[in-house]
């Protein structure tokens, strides 16, 4: 698998964890050590945010037969749900 990093760094802050654990979601065990590598950012303020905005797009442009759109609406259902 060949990775495309030349934008990594340049969006927001707290984008970047979120948008690779994000295209992870397809593969559990990817997302699960991606989650554990960069759980700071991911938990932060403003790694909340940006997994929901991530989710969204998933969830607004993908399909039934997208990997990751099923993944991304349990997580997304997950980070909303009032605790």
């Amino acid at each position: 698998m060949i990775f495309d990093w030349e934008d990594w760094g340049l969006a927001p802050e707290g984008l970047d964890a979120p948008t690779l654990w994000g295209d992870s979601l397809a593969v559990p065990s990817l997302a699960a050590r991606v989650w554990a590598e960069r759980r700071e950012d991911l938990e932060s303020d403003d790694g909340r945010v940006m997994r929901l905005f991530t989710l969204a797009k998933v969830i607004a442009y993908g399909s039934d037969d997208d990997p990751l759109y099923g993944p991304a609406r349990h997580a997304a259902a997950s980070a909303l749900a009032v605790r």
